[in-house]
């Protein structure tokens, strides 16, 4: 009976008349299909339809609105359909039909049917991604510097709260709200981004930012973005018309083909430039030379690098150097830093001087300080700092970031420093270990990934006697705050003494976003 009841209903609500709640809709322009390659079928792929339907109710269905097809599968408890065709006739007026039908206020998905059904699922996720969020009014600007039209006296203040509230169950009652800390340079302070070759909302090559999400896949150009460096959007405009020329397609994320995936432009605050241009696959060598020809005179440094990931850099990606020097150097704090490819560097030259400057007076390092740099990349933090300390020891899981910092330590004529490749959890112990009730006093500074640290090496901090001062270094408060509340802070049964917060701040690294750079002392 029951059973009886919901057939009747779906094709109650099935009915294409006033009783029914399907209708059309016109499309103006009508959208097209384009023609299936030899290895795909002659079909069409479509989400959106009845949860209930089955394959026989669904051809019911097409008869009823007259779709033209040999065949149909629709399984129960699903909203995906597929229809076969014997010819590109039936099919393209399917698809005009089909992209015009309307269940009320909820419409079809339809895309074409390839033999690889996961990529007719990621382009029909594209389309309805696109269809939820209309992004022909969006502004680049509201998605990467979503703060851009608060005047900064109220970033300030919006990001004092914000951030207050995020570590108030670490810090003692009552505490006033966090000192946000201004950066001197407010606009084109990125030394670094990542641009996307995709196209833009009419279907036109575009090198530029996601105006949407991964999943809408539309590119906007950078030109009036106000963190990129000002020499970005002219390398972008570049590259978008080498690319316009190129006999090598672009990376399609749909459908996992393509060559040209994106770009890396990386500057320096003496003018120098980089530009990183990665592929999926290799380049024919005509292209590479084309390549080289065009950019040769842009840049300071020009690298291509394969990849064979179909996301980012990936594993074993193969860089080659087409011209120019294979770094460019940046001055930090009296130091110069070589930065290649991969480097880590703080995105804001000028803030990061302001952010060392601040860090070292909270470590109060002296000629008695061990100095142990946890997380140390390409050495930078703990470098600008060792002219002040006895030693300095940086330890990173990436043994291309430890190779850096020890050709940075080489080139500034540092001699106390130490550079270990290891994972921190392995690592730290042991150096810990090694100065432990010793008459030098231990400071680790920890600037850690996103995800925080790792529990041993949080343990190796808290079980070290001789470690007095933790100044923890964090983009990402929420790990702070977890690292703090499990294992710095938490009075457990363990003989050693908890960490407290003394002193903690925000410097303002990334202006007219919601992010800072969280800095906080922890003694005990």
């Amino acid at each position: 009976m029951m059973e009886d009841q919901s057939q009747n209903t779906v094709e109650k609500e099935s009915r294409p008349n006033q009783e029914s709640n399907i209708n059309f809709v016109t499309m103006d322009p009508m959208p097209t299909i384009d023609d299936p390659k030899p290895e795909d079928p002659m079909g069409i792929y479509l989400e959106g339809l009845n949860f209930h339907w089955d394959s026989p109710r669904f051809a019911k269905f097409l008869n009823k609105i007259e779709v033209k097809h040999t065949n149909c599968i629709k399984k129960k408890s699903d909203y995906v359909g597929i229809i076969f065709f014997d010819n590109l006739e039936d099919r393209k007026s399917a698809y005009e039909k089909l992209v015009c039908v309307r269940f009320g206020e909820k419409k079809l998905f339809v895309v074409p049917l390839f033999k690889d059904r996961s990529q007719s699922k990621n382009m029909c996720r594209r389309v309805r991604a696109r269809a939820m969020n209309d992004l022909s009014k969006a502004d680049i600007n509201d998605r990467v510097t979503k703060w851009h039209r608060i005047p900064l006296n109220e970033q300030y203040q919006l990001k004092s709260e914000k951030y207050t509230t995020l570590i108030k169950d670490i810090i003692p009652p009552g505490s006033p709200n966090m000192e946000i800390i201004p950066v001197p340079n407010t606009s084109y302070y990125r030394n670094k981004v990542e641009l996307t070759i995709g196209r833009n909302l009419e279907a036109q090559v575009c090198v530029g930012f996601n105006l949407g999400s991964k999943e809408e896949d539309v590119i906007a150009p950078i030109d009036t973005c106000v963190n990129v460096p000002k020499i970005a959007p002219k390398i972008a405009t570049i590259f978008k018309e080498f690319v316009e020329t190129s006999s090598v397609p672009m990376y399609d994320r749909v459908m996992n083909k393509g060559v040209w995936k994106f770009i890396v432009i990386r500057t320096t605050e003496n003018g120098q430039s980089m530009l990183v241009v990665a592929t999926f696959g290799k380049l024919p060598d005509e292209e590479i030379a084309r390549l080289k020809n065009t950019f040769e005179s842009v840049v300071s440094s020009l690298w291509y690098v394969e990849t064979k990931n179909f996301e980012s850099f990936g594993k074993d990606p193969v860089f080659s150097l087409l011209s120019g020097t294979p770094s460019i150097t940046e001055t930090l704090r009296g130091l110069e830093f070589d930065i290649s490819p991969m480097s880590f560097f703080q995105t804001n030259t000028p803030g990061a001087e302001l952010l060392f400057q601040k860090i070292e007076e909270v470590a109060s390092v002296n000629s008695k300080t061990i100095l142990v740099d946890v997380c140390c990349g390409t050495g930078v933090i703990g470098l600008a700092l060792s002219r002040h300390v006895h030693k300095l020891i940086g330890l990173d899981i990436e043994e291309s970031a430890i190779l850096d910092a020890k050709k940075n330590a080489e080139r500034n004529g540092i001699q106390n420093a130490e550079f270990i490749a290891g994972s921190a959890e392995s690592v730290l112990p042991g150096i810990l270990e090694r100065y432990n009730s010793t008459e030098y006093n231990v400071i680790c500074i920890v600037d850690p990934p996103r995800e925080g640290l790792h529990k041993k090496a949080l343990m190796a901090l808290r079980d070290c006697e001789s470690l007095k001062r933790v100044v923890y270094v964090s983009c990402n408060p929420e790990s702070l705050v977890s690292d703090a509340k499990k294992h710095l802070f938490n009075n457990d049964m363990r003989k050693s003494p908890i960490f407290h917060p003394k002193v903690w701040f925000g410097v303002d690294m990334f202006p007219h976003t919601d992010r800072v750079e969280l800095v906080m002392l922890m003694e005990r």
